[in-house]
């Protein structure tokens, strides 16, 4: 976003000398929500629905939209947010830490209703293309599922095969050293 010329803002409680969430919602024409744990997602928008500015743009960055324990979707189609003139989404990187470059990266965007403002998809549009980036437009309930390929069993099996060469008699440094190309 600063690449772009705009002015980013932002909250965070290991700062508790800087801006406040509620501070931040109520200047914001954009406000990108990107917290941890995603449980925590739902409970801190909806906890800023009154200090939303009309006619802005609240985007969250989370791997899915609908944690079993406090679903994201219900708070973005409350009538209360909706009241406040806020159009609402999902816009997901999906990239590890180490990618410097968003060229052929994929990004997933999302509205669980239609934009009161339809320019805010054409604005997003137009300030990540420069980027190259593969842009996906979801549901969110199908990029959830999606999700779960793309990310969830990968993750998985990370963990299963971790665990299986911590049993092992011999050090995996060594066998990577012996393998073969379909090994390794």
């Amino acid at each position: 976003f600063e690449e772009a010329g705009y002015e980013v803002i932002g909250a965070d409680i290991k700062d508790p000398k800087g801006l406040k969430n509620s501070e931040v919602v109520e200047r914001a024409d954009l406000v990108y929500f990107s917290i941890l744990p995603i449980n925590d997602v739902a409970p801190a928008m909806l906890e800023l629905i009154p200090y939303a500015k009309p006619d802005t743009l609240w985007l969250h960055g989370t791997s899915i939209q609908n944690p079993v324990r406090t679903p994201i979707t219900p708070v973005l189609l409350s009538q209360e947010i909706t009241e406040r003139r806020v159009d609402v989404g999902f816009l997901h990187f999906m990239v590890g830490p180490m990618i410097r470059s968003l060229r052929g990266q994929s990004i997933v965007y999302g509205f669980p209703r239609p934009l009161i403002n339809p320019a805010w998809e054409d604005w997003l549009i137009n300030l990540l293309t420069p980027k190259q980036p593969l842009l996906l437009k979801h549901r969110p309930e199908f990029h959830d599922e999606l999700t779960t390929g793309s990310q969830v069993i990968p993750q998985l099996m990370a963990l299963v095969i971790g665990q299986l060469w911590k049993r092992q008699k011999f050090d995996l440094s060594d066998v990577l050293q012996m393998a073969g190309p379909p090994c390794w």
